[in-house]
Parts: structure tokens; C-alpha cells; sequence
């Protein structure tokens, strides 16, 4: 039999769209029910930059009238945000809303290859992105045939893109404002998609799931009912683009006019030291970052006792965990909804009635205006206590998938109702279990992984036969993807051929879906009908049994062998049987930085990167000793720079295990970690203050010279920018370098202008280089002496000394005392050093 809500049926107003709703309608929107100096609004947690609800109606207004205006945007068609969470994500949503536009967001951790796929799925026209995304965005954006002009920046500024404050600019200063889109005459909101949100199913590559107006509108009034009205700071930690983010972040704070603090990036001390600073009182979080909070012994650093109450999503959390943070936090309660992008976020949520430990096994009961069946095998309604898959209707489940008729029929019946996949119960009192997932999606760190799209990925490679891929646990991810393969007759399953595999599918796919352990068998069980029987090869890894794999050069791990054995989410172990080859790797980098740092006494020789780390040590102490700025060591930077973002996913892999080894794996990794980033750190301020004060001499991108006419420094290059550099010419400067370079000029520009130069005569507001026969150019001291040291044999070369110019002989190993000019080109070519 049907369940039906216990909750009071919501009112829902069926022809607004969510612009109307929450910007226009005197019953919901807070503009027309609290004073200015009352309501709420996006606050950024880093830049404390914010906007109340007022400010972002008509932030948005313009925006939409720029948008219509000047790029065309028409009705029905779709505009992306690929971005970190920030305040202008929602403006440049609601603008597209207000004008009838769809949007769809994109995971900021997209490549190239997954962007264009969103894209083309989409059918964008425009892209709003972040400087941090804009290599991915433009490169996506010419595959799908989206011009450059129809890129947008939400944040900050680079040469050649529109900033999404200067369309607010055009759009407040046009004659007239871009009206309002309404729903059409004979429809309800539930006919016109406002949204677009790739769900990962488990039949391929993601769906773009059709979000009406009405879901969101219905889901927010739907938690609001459940929603204690003392909720009036919301951190929004969790990304815009997921459905928990576009619901509970970005749209429900609004009707409840509360404050949401964004966090544009998540690092545990940013978020707790927001949590404390704004001192709120629910966090609502996924189980990774809950499991950080009961074993990273940071939070011991901060008082949260002010905390009231814990709220979970996306993913399952154990029962440990459970009962970790209730003995950690006692003063607080829990709460967890469960559902999907296909359910506009919650089916089911707890009440306040609820908020104990002791119901945080269950997801909650079901919210108002739903139903839920509870569906056996055979197709027979399940009773109360008995299992069985969840089916949901209300107004809250989409419309269906974009342009996937076979798909949306297979999960949306005809009476409405949507088929989770995911196997349940309900109890007498109305509370519902989630006992297991009957769909095999792979739930990493809360956002799903489809099995199938890994495996299309890897059946790409030569070597690979036939794969299946299934969740395995993982005690931070909660899940993470292990593949089972068949190598191509002939090939041998080995340690080398599974890290070639895992290296396959990291450089084709987003980090989250990369896979974690590679298993090699001698077939993959099917059903009669060609179907991966994945609940076959769950039960033999449970009781033991492997397929019988020969690891080619590598001998069989045995007991007491030389392999090291299996810990339960060891970070790097070579996990062999004597009838199977599996390899678990979280991190290859990870793997190559412990062995550099551990095994380096013993090597041979100087592992690669030690070498690399020397090399910026040496780069760092030749910038500091030169008086003139160096070029930029792109190369080493990059190589530097990948292995701090490496460092620092391995160690939030392994931060809250209890294996000791990996314990102590993680103890070397934060060293070492905290030596790169101190490397890379000192190595750029060192540049930064020559850029400020000794602006380069050779060409780099050119910058506009009205902007270097007012800084004494920059004259010394003035002439300079104009010029293209030479074909041997290194690169100077780094783009962020130049960007650092621009602001810096412009911000003593407008000091300059401000403090005198504005009441000089227009003729006498420049900065001349010459008055009378003396260079007004501060320039580095090209005959200053330098200490070198000779690092390879560099031969003979011509010196300058007071009796004029002389010979010497630069040996490997041999100190001299030397003019800068005469060796400036040996410290760029490596032959010599600066001490």
C-alpha cells in the first residue's frame, strides 16, 4: 500500500517561477515581508564581500538586461556555471531564471573532455566560470562551439573576458530593463525547466536531469515545513552545482531570509574557522567531511560548543561515526534526509521531533505532499516492516531526463512515481531505513560515480578485455571504485599493468571517479542477457575467493613474503594472494613521495623529485642574491605545484585512519608538504617584491603603457613591452605574475592620482624619464659583485674589472666574487650558482 506524508500537504503556487517567487511575490518574497536593514543575503566567507536580497535582485536585473540586450540570451536556452561556490554564482542564476533561461551547473573538478560532454549535453550557449576553471571552460567552450565572447568571469579579471560586474554596469546604465519571463498561458511551472543537473546513473555517461520551477519551489516549502525558524545562518560549504547546494544554499535561504556563508573552498581550518567566526549553529555536511570531524585533530583546536545540530546527505554514514560524534558533540542533535537529483534533493527528512542519535540510522520520514511505495520484487506492495525498492511521488520529482526518452521511462513510471534503485523499509511510525542500494552507483564522498562509465573508459585500453567495476568501502571516501579486469589474451595481469590502468583512468576522468584498486581475473560473471552480475563478484570477495592471476615478473605474495600485506585502507600496499593480483593505490604520487623521502639514504642515486626540490631551493637562493628579476622556471614551478595538490589529497585520504604505518605515512607526507609549500612560498614572495620594486628588463606579455607611466620602477621596461620576445627568449614573467604586476601598478596609479597628481597641471601628471640629461629609471645594479659557485666546467669568459675587461676560467666547484653582469647568463643556463 501507498505511504503518504504525515506532514501537512504544502500550498504550492503553480504559475511563478522561482525569479517570481523569490524576488517579486508579496506572500514568499523576504523583500516584501522584512525592512532592508532585516534581511539576509550571500555573504563569502574569504572576502566577507556580501549582498542582501535587495542587492541581488538587482544585481541580477541588470545582469539578465545585459545578457537579453547585448549576447541575445533567449528564452528556453542554457546558460553553465562552471565555478567554486562564490556570491555571484546565484546572481548569475537568478539573472538567467528572471529571463526564462536554464542553468546548468558543472563540477568546478571537470577536464576538458567531461565539460565539453556538459556542454553539448546542455546545449549552452554561455558559460559563467572562475579564473581557477577558465583553462577548462575556454577549451571546452571552442569544442562545443560556444564563442569566446559568450565566456563570462563571476570572479576577478583576465585579459580578453567580460567580468560579470561590468555586464551589471551595462545593464544599469540601459534604457530600459529586460522584462520578465512568466509561465505561458496553459502551462504550470512544473512544464518549464529552469535547471539542468548531471546525475551519474548506472547505465553510461551522466544524465542531464530536467529540474521544473516547480521542484525546487516545492522541495524548498517541503524543508521549510520541517525547518526550525531559529535557522538563520546556513554555511554553504557543499558545491552550488550539486542539488543539496542549488536547494538548501542557494534557493531555501532565501525564502526563509536567512544568511548563507559561502565558502569558496573547502579546507577543514577555512570551514571551522568560519563555523566559529559566524558562530552557526547547523552544519549541514556530507559523511567524509563528518568523519574529519570526530578524527582530525584540528577540531580539537576550536571551541564548538555553541553547535546544535549536525545535518547529513548525499551518502550513508556508519553507525561508528554515529556514535563518534554524539560522544564527541553530546550537546547536539542529528539529522539526515535522503534522495536524489532525480527527487529534487529530499524524499525523506527527519522532523525536529527526530533530531536524536538514536533515529540517525533512518533518513527521516517522508516530507509533505509525498508518497512513497515500498515495491517487492515480484512487483507486490510491501507492508509495514517488510523490504522492498523505493518509489516516490510528488512535486517534487523532475520532469525526466534531457532528450532521453528510454531512460526517463525506465525511471519514471506512467503513475508518476520515481524508482530510486535503492532498497528500503518503513516502520510503523512512519520512519524509513535504507537497507541497501538495489542500483550499483558508486557513492564517492557523496556524489555519485555510474560503474558503466568507468568501465567504457577502461575497455578503451589495448590491454583490457572485459571489466567490471563495483563500490568497495573506504573509511574517508565511504566508497570508492574497484575494477575488476580480464586482460587481452596474451597479457598477463601485473602490478605494472595495474598502475597503468589506474594512471589510464585518472588522466581521463575527474578525481573523483578515479579508481582505487585494480583486480585481475579470469572472467567477469554474466547473466544470460549480457548483464554484469556485480552481486557475484561482491559474495566471492566476501568468502575469500579470487580468480587465479598470473603476476608475470612479480612472485605471489605469501605469508611472511616480500610484499606488504593488506591493511584495511592501507594508502599503498601491494595486496596479493596465491590465486590473485589486486594493486590499491590511492595516490601513485603519493607512493613515489614516500619512497623519495624514506629511500632516498639508500638509492643509488638522487630520486627525480629531491632533484626538483633542489633545483627550487637553488632557483629561490639565485632570486634572492640576484639584483635583477630571473625568468620564470614555468616547468619547475608546475612539476613543484602538482605535487603540494597531490600531497594534500593523499593526506586528506589518509587523516583519521587508524593503520600505524599509515600513520606514520602521514606524519612524513605533512613534512614534506610543508617543505614544498614553504619552498614555492618564499620562492615567489622573493620575485614579487623584485616585480614591485625592480620590474623586469626583458619582454613579456605587453601591458597597457598607460598603466606603467605613474610607478618609478616600470619606466625601467616601459619601452620594453612593446617589443614581441625573441624566439630564445624564456618567459619573464608568469601570467599571475603580470596579473599581480597590473594591479599592483594601478592601485598606486589611483594613489598617485588622489594624493597630488590630480591637482598638477594635465601636462605635468606624468612621470617623465628624463629631466634634463638624468634618467628619473630606478634599474638594477648590473655592476654589482655576486658570490658564485661554478657547478659544471663553463670554459672562458670575459669579465669586467677595474683594469678593464679581463679572462677567467670557471671550473666546476671554483668560488668567485663577480660582477652581476658578467654572469647573469651562467646562473640562467645553470652553469653557475649564487651564494
Amino acid at each position: 500500500m501507498p505511504f503518504k506524508s504525515l506532514q501537512q500537504d504544502i500550498l504550492l503556487p503553480r504559475h511563478l517561477t522561482t525569479w517570481q517567487w523569490l524576488f517579486e511575490d508579496p506572500t514568499y518574497s523576504p523583500i516584501h515581508r522584512f525592512p532592508e536593514n532585516q534581511l539576509g543575503g550571500y555573504t563569502d566567507a574569504a572576502t566577507k564581500e556580501s549582498l542582501n536580497w535587495r542587492q541581488v535582485k538587482e544585481a541580477a536585473t541588470y545582469l539578465s538586461t545585459a545578457l537579453v540586450q547585448k549576447y541575445g540570451l533567449q528564452e528556453g536556452e542554457t546558460v553553465a556555471l562552471l565555478s567554486q561556490n562564490t556570491i555571484w554564482y546565484p546572481v548569475a542564476m537568478h539573472a538567467t531564471l528572471r529571463v526564462g533561461g536554464k542553468v546548468s551547473g558543472a563540477s568546478p573538478a571537470y577536464n576538458i573532455e567531461e565539460m565539453t560532454y556538459a556542454l553539448e549535453k546542455g546545449d549552452a550557449k554561455y558559460i559563467f566560470t572562475h579564473p581557477n576553471s577558465m583553462d577548462v571552460a575556454s577549451a571546452a567552450a571552442k569544442n562545443a562551439g560556444i564563442p569566446k565572447q559568450n565566456l563570462f568571469l563571476l570572479e576577478g579579471e583576465l585579459d580578453g573576458y567580460t567580468t560579470i560586474k561590468e555586464l551589471i554596469e551595462l545593464g544599469r546604465n540601459a534604457s530600459r530593463q529586460a522584462p520578465v519571463y512568466h509561465i505561458p498561458k496553459g502551462k504550470t511551472n512544473f512544464d518549464v525547466c529552469g535547471f539542468l543537473s548531471f546525475s551519474s546513473g548506472t547505465t553510461g555517461l551522466p544524465k542531464a536531469v530536467m529540474i521544473a520551477h516547480q521542484n525546487v519551489i516545492a522541495q524548498c516549502l517541503q524543508i521549510m515545513q520541517i525547518t526550525p525558524s531559529s535557522l538563520t545562518k546556513i554555511l554553504a560549504v557543499l558545491p552550488s552545482f550539486h542539488i543539496t547546494g542549488l536547494v538548501h544554499a542557494l534557493h531555501l535561504p532565501v525564502l526563509i531570509n536567512a544568511t548563507v556563508v559561502m565558502l569558496p573552498a573547502f579546507t577543514m581550518k577555512s570551514m571551522l574557522d568560519t563555523v566559529v567566526e559566524y558562530q552557526l549553529s547547523e552544519l549541514l555536511l556530507v559523511p567524509p567531511i563528518l568523519i574529519r570531524m570526530v578524527r582530525d585533530p584540528i577540531v580539537d583546536q576550536y571551541d564548538l560548543s555553541f553547535l546544535r545540530r549536525f545535518s547529513s546527505g548525499a551518502a550513508p554514514l556508519s553507525e561508528e561515526i554515529i556514535q563518534l560524534l554524539k560522544q564527541k558533540f553530546p550537546q547536539t542533535g542529528f539529522k539526515q534526509g535522503y534522495g536524489m537529483t532525480e527527487s529534487c534533493s529530499c524524499i525523506t527528512a527527519h522532523p525536529p521531533q527526530l533530531y536524536d542519535y538514536k533515529y540517525a540510522h533512518a533518513v527521516g520520514t517522508i516530507v509533505a505532499s509525498t508518497t512513497v511505495k515500498v515495491v517487492k520484487e515480484d512487483g507486490t506492495e510491501a507492508g509495514v516492516g517488510e523490504p522492498g525498492e523505493i518509489w516516490a511521488k510528488g512535486p517534487q520529482i523532475v520532469m525526466g531526463y534531457l532528450n532521453n526518452e528510454k531512460a526517463t521511462r525506465e525511471t519514471f513510471d506512467a503513475d508518476g512515481y520515481l524508482h530510486t534503485g535503492d532498497q528500503g523499509s518503513i516502520d510503523s511510525e512512519g520512519v524509513i531505513t535504507i537497507l541497501d542500494r538495489i542500483k550499483e552507483l558508486i557513492k564517492v564522498k557523496g556524489i555519485g560515480v555510474a560503474p558503466a562509465e568507468l568501465e567504457d573508459t577502461l575497455l578503451g585500453h589495448p590491454q583490457v578485455e572485459d571489466v567490471a567495476v563495483l563500490a568497495i568501502q573506504d573509511e574517508y571516501s565511504g566508497e570508492v571504485p574497484k575494477a575488476y579486469v580480464v586482460p587481452k589474451s596474451g597479457q598477463e595481469g601485473s602490478r605494472e599493468l595495474g598502475r597503468e590502468l589506474i594512471k589510464y583512468v585518472k588522466e581521463k576522468k575527474v578525481r573523483y571517479k578515479a579508481v582505487k584498486e585494480v583486480e585481475f581475473i579470469d572472467a567477469i560473471p554474466k547473466s544470460a542477457s549480457g548483464k554484469i552480475l556485480r552481486r557475484v563478484l561482491r559474495d566471492k570477495s566476501r568468502s575469500g575467493e579470487h580468480g587465479v592471476v598470473t603476476t608475470g615478473p612479480l612472485t605471489r605474495t605469501r605469508r611472511g613474503g616480500q610484499c606488504f600485506q593488506s591493511q584495511p585502507h592501507h594508502p599503498f600496499t601491494c595486496l596479493q594472494s596465491q590465486s590473485s593480483y589486486t594493486m590499491r593505490s590511492a595516490s601513485p604520487t603519493m607512493d613515489d613521495d614516500i619512497r623519495d623521502i624514506l629511500d632516498s639514504v639508500a638509492a643509488p642515486s638522487i630520486p627525480a623529485r629531491t632533484l626538483d626540490l633542489q633545483a627550487l631551493t637553488r632557483a629561490w637562493i639565485n632570486e634572492r642574491t640576484a639584483p635583477d628579476l630571473l625568468p620564470y622556471p614555468a616547468d619547475l614551478i608546475d612539476l613543484t605545484t602538482a605535487r603540494i595538490k597531490a600531497q594534500i589529497e593523499t593526506i586528506e585520504h589518509l587523516t583519521g585512519t587508524t593503520d600505524p604505518q599509515a600513520n606514520f605515512t602521514l606524519v612524513i607526507l605533512q613534512t614534506d608538504l610543508e617543505r614544498c609549500k614553504f619552498l614555492v612560498r618564499s620562492f615567489l614572495r622573493a620575485r614579487l617584491a623584485k616585480v614591485c620594486f625592480h620590474p623586469p628588463p626583458l619582454p613579456f606579455h605587453p601591458l597597457l603603457t598607460t598603466q606603467i607611466q605613474i610607478d618609478k620602477y616600470p619606466h625601467h621596461y616601459r619601452e620594453l613591452v612593446r617589443r614581441a620576445p625573441g624566439p630564445d627568449q624564456r618567459l619573464l614573467l608568469s601570467g599571475l605574475e603580470q596579473q599581480y604586476l597590473q594591479s599592483h601598478q594601478a592601485l598606486l596609479g589611483r594613489h598617485y592620482r588622489a594624493s597630488f597628481l590630480a591637482a598638477f597641471p594635465a601636462s605635468m601628471r606624468g612621470l617623465e624619464e628624463r629631466a634634463g640629461n638624468v634618467s628619473m629609471v630606478d634599474v638594477p645594479e648590473e655592476l654589482g659583485a655576486v658570490f658564485v659557485r661554478v657547478l659544471r666546467d663553463a670554459g672562458r669568459v670575459e669579465v669586467q674589472g677595474e683594469a678593464g675587461v679581463g679572462v677567467v676560467e670557471l671550473k666546476r666547484g671554483d668560488v668567485w666574487v663577480l660582477r652581476w653582469r658578467d654572469v647573469r647568463g651562467g646562473v640562467e643556463r645553470g652553469d653557475v650558482e649564487l651564494i
